[in-house]
């Protein structure tokens, strides 16, 4: 679950960044690392803890169920 929260916080961090270039006009360097260290901040926040294997389980899961 808090992965889930991670990827909608960090979509809508994405968002507000590209909006705040479009209106600001900073590089496109900054804006991609404010969003790496904006992303990197909540998942510390988050205390989420991902292991790669279960990672690719649980697509596996999510991709066999799809294809049926």
């Amino acid at each position: 679950m808090k992965v889930m929260i991670w990827l909608a916080v960090s979509v809508l961090l994405i968002w507000e960044f590209v909006e705040l270039r479009d209106i600001f006009g900073y590089s496109l360097f900054l804006q991609n690392s404010l969003i790496v260290f904006s992303s990197s901040y909540f998942f510390y926040l988050l205390d989420v803890h991902l292991s790669l294997n279960k990672f690719k389980r649980q697509l596996a899961i999510m991709f066999n169920k799809t294809s049926q």
